[in-house]
């Protein structure tokens, strides 16, 4: 169980960097959408639906690629 809560807290601190990685670069995307070409962006729910899936994807990945199982404090599975 300890084992579980760590990785859980391990890819909550890391998907909340790659939010705030992100982020920035989603809000230039729609500003310069809004404000220079001056068009609402269509499809806002798919969009949005869309940005929660790269962010879950890269927590995985970098989640995986920092900390992978072999180098886990205890072995993997459980036994």
């Amino acid at each position: 169980m300890e084992l579980f809560s760590t990785l859980l807290m391990d890819a909550t601190r890391t998907a909340r960097g790659i939010l705030f990685e992100v982020l920035p670069i989603a809000v230039i995307i729609f500003g310069s959408q809004l404000l220079v070409i001056r068009k609402r962006v269509a499809n806002q729910h798919k969009i949005a639906i869309g940005f929660v899936y790269v962010v879950i994807g890269l927590t995985l990945f970098w989640s995986a690629w920092t900390k992978p199982f072999s180098q886990l404090e205890k072995p993997w599975p459980p036994s």
